[in-house]
């Protein structure tokens, strides 16, 4: 399968999971996903395709894993570990 195809076929998952989030949760979600799609279709390094799928995999199959019980009320994300905290917030952040 052509990187475009998974990556659209991806998109389209998760927007569809997306659907059966709070409200709230939903659009900020359907938010980030789009703009980071749309920063990352002209991707052209195969290694940072590769991570870009692997990575939107790994959440698709979280986010179904917690909603497979139809309790959209009970979805808790998970805790970013602090490697990739570092890597996504490379500024110092005060912690509560």
């Amino acid at each position: 399968m052509r990187f475009i195809d998974q990556f659209f076929r991806l998109y389209r998952q998760l927007l569809r999971s997306h659907r059966l989030l709070p409200i709230e949760m939903r659009s900020l979600g359907d938010d980030y996903l789009k703009s980071e799609f749309r920063r990352h279709k002209t991707a052209d390094n195969p290694v940072h395709i590769m991570g870009f799928l692997l990575e939107w995999n790994k959440y698709l199959h979280h986010l179904r894993d917690q909603l497979a019980g139809g309790n959209t009320d009970h979805y808790r994300g998970q805790k970013m570990e602090e490697t990739m905290f570092e890597k996504v917030c490379p500024a110092p952040v005060i912690r509560c």
